[in-house]
């Protein structure tokens, strides 16, 4: 495993999957890179990504359904002297997407303008539940397209995403994709993923992205939130929150709660109610 030191920080690399692309262990988001300042927005993703390469980040997941993430990485990617490994995903956008061949080249012809690039690295169906089995699988579908997209030069790998973990896990089991992205069911307080994808995909030797591995903000320190908004995605850890028992209570008023507040209980050893899980090592 290659290690790169930058300042303190130092970044580790995997190989992802049969892929074959050598990529840091942690990766970067595209769904936020706006920033919070409209205005701003392209000097934000600049700065993002620019101190992504850094740092040793080379692998980067966008999508056309993360507003406009693709437009701004596109200027970004251009302005930093760093190889990045793209990944987009098609899907979402527009509303009424068939998830046809046809479809499915436009997509991801449009990302590929957006993003100023002539190739790929990933191509991924985005939320696969909303495409269906049929709709990915069948003649003339989804499958189809990034099979011809492959074949067209516009993209090197292909992959599904989502939170649908019996249909990602069947989709991984047939074999025709290289990648898969999931998110809010691998860390400390759910590790659904563990039970059945993870080694599906493994026994494929599937590239995996695993999102969302600090539950979203809720394993860091930062601003308060209000906590139905924080624990939404956890209702795991929002039932373990609401037990009268636990003195956390005693800390929350009118629904706001600083992040660190919430680790001492919901990390797994941290509390009697929370049993610790350890789930594998993703490859």
């Amino acid at each position: 495993m290659q290690t790169i030191y930058y300042e303190r920080h130092a970044m580790k690399y995997r190989t992802l999957g049969r892929t074959g692309f050598k990529v840091s262990e942690v990766s970067l988001g595209g769904a936020g890179l706006a920033g919070r300042d409209p205005e701003r927005a392209q000097e934000s993703a600049t700065s993002i990504v620019r101190r992504a390469a850094e740092l040793g980040l080379n692998y980067i997941d966008t999508a056309p359904y993360y507003g406009k993430s693709e437009e701004l990485l596109g200027p970004a990617l251009a302005a930093v002297d760093h190889k990045f490994y793209v990944a987009t995903k098609l899907g979402l956008v527009p509303k009424d997407f068939d998830y046809t061949s046809d479809s499915v080249l436009a997509s991801i012809e449009h990302s590929l303008k957006r993003l100023g690039l002539d190739r790929l690295d990933v191509a991924q169906i985005h939320e696969v539940n909303h495409a269906g089995w049929e709709r990915i699988t069948d003649p003339g579908g989804a499958l189809e397209g990034l099979r011809k997209a492959q074949d067209r030069g516009l993209c090197d790998k292909i992959g599904v995403t989502g939170r649908a973990i019996p249909l990602l896990t069947q989709l991984a089991e047939t074999d025709e994709f290289d990648t898969l992205l999931f998110y809010h069911d691998y860390h400390p307080c759910e590790q659904k993923a563990a039970e059945e994808l993870i080694p599906a995909a493994a026994a494929h030797h599937m590239g995996i992205v695993a999102a969302t591995v600090l539950a979203g903000g809720l394993y860091v320190p930062g601003q308060p939130q209000h906590i139905d908004d924080l624990l939404r995605p956890h209702p795991k850890a929002l039932l373990y929150l609401r037990r009268p028992d636990l003195p956390v209570l005693h800390d929350i008023e009118n629904g706001d709660v600083v992040v660190h507040q919430l680790v001492e209980i919901l990390v797994p050893g941290h509390h009697p109610h929370v049993p610790l899980r350890r789930g594998p090592a993703l490859g």
